[in-house]
This record gives C-alpha cells, structure tokens and sequence, in this order.
C-alpha cells in the first residue's frame, strides 16, 4: 500500500528535503550552476532542448576529458555527438555570413562565454543565454559582433530514419525495363 500524501504541502509540491530546499529547487540551482560554470556545456543543452532532444548537464559532459573543467569547442563537438548531434566549429568573421538555415548555432565571445544565436531581424539579433537559464534576449547586432569571437559551431540533430518505415529492398543491376515486368508478371 502506498504511503499516504503528506497533507502539509499543496497538492504536485514536492516537500523539502532535509537540508530545507524542494528536489525542483535543488535541481535547478544544480543545473543553473553547470551552465553558468560552462557556458558551452549551457548552449549544448539549450540547443539539444530547441532540437526536440533534449539531455541533462550530466549526460552531456559524462566521460569528457575537461579543460580546467570547462568544454571546449572541440570537446563541444565530441559532447553534441555523443548526444546524437551533428557539430561542426567553424570561423565566421561577421553575423551577416551566417544564414538563417543554419540557426540556431552557438557563438562562442571573446571574454570566453558563449549564446545560442537563434535569430536575425534585420539590425537586432535574438539569442538565448545560459548564464540565464536560457532567457532570451533581443540586441542589437553590432553590440553582438562587438563581443562575438570569430567562432561559430553549428549544430544538428542526426538523421535517423523512422523505424515504422520498414526496410525498403534495392534490386541489384539489371534492366529496369524487364525487371518491372517481371515483377508484373503475374498480374
């Protein structure tokens, strides 16, 4: 028989635990930590959330080999494959050279944080930011540029094929005349 509810909290509140603070408080000061340590790691986990794939801090940076436990672009590479994402750091010297089919993406700031580029209209630039909690936040793009570095890394979900389609057989060499006969034949 399962426990009775406590009675004390409001009905879908988690009750605290022993230090005082609710499991959702706890997570999201966690997660809020992660990201502001490791702005990198933060996009990643933006963007997997804007790709419909969604993955935890920890599952992002497990078995990375750190730098000052930061990420790198490199290592932001081998993180978003092994989240079942296609990555590729690339050098972008102005925002105007990104196309929009390429958003979102990551730019990586010169003092060493990054944001998720989701937008450009006309003059201003829409990102998401991890020292936010993933905030957006509408600038100008020349404010943008001015704190942009040169690196860009590109991000997207690997195609897999939807398992309901079935295996397709491919017919090996032959005529395709004939061989649609012959597959017809019976009609």
């Amino acid at each position: 028989m399962p426990p009775a509810p406590d009675s004390s909290f409001p009905r879908g509140a988690a009750a605290p635990d022993p230090t005082g603070h609710s499991r959702v408080e706890a997570r999201d000061s966690a997660m809020a930590t992660a990201e502001w340590d490791d702005p990198l790691l933060g996009c990643l986990a933006i963007v997997s959330g804007l790709l419909d794939r969604p993955a935890s801090i920890e599952t992002l940076k497990a078995g990375l080999p750190l730098h000052e436990n930061r990420m790198t672009p490199a290592l932001f590479v081998r993180a978003a494959r092994q989240a079942g994402f296609v990555a590729r750091a690339a050098r972008r010297a102005r925002l105007a050279e990104i196309s929009p089919i390429n958003l979102p993406c990551i730019l990586v700031l010169a003092d060493g944080g990054a944001c998720v580029l989701v937008g450009l209209n006309g003059e201003m630039a829409e990102i998401l930011s991890p020292e936010s909690g993933g905030g957006a936040q509408s600038l100008p793009i020349a404010a943008l540029q001015a704190r942009a570095s040169e690196t860009v890394i590109f991000v997207r979900a690997v195609y897999a094929p939807d398992a309901r389609a079935g295996h397709t057989p491919t017919r090996g060499a032959g005529d395709w005349f004939w061989s649609a006969l012959t597959d017809l034949w019976p009609i």
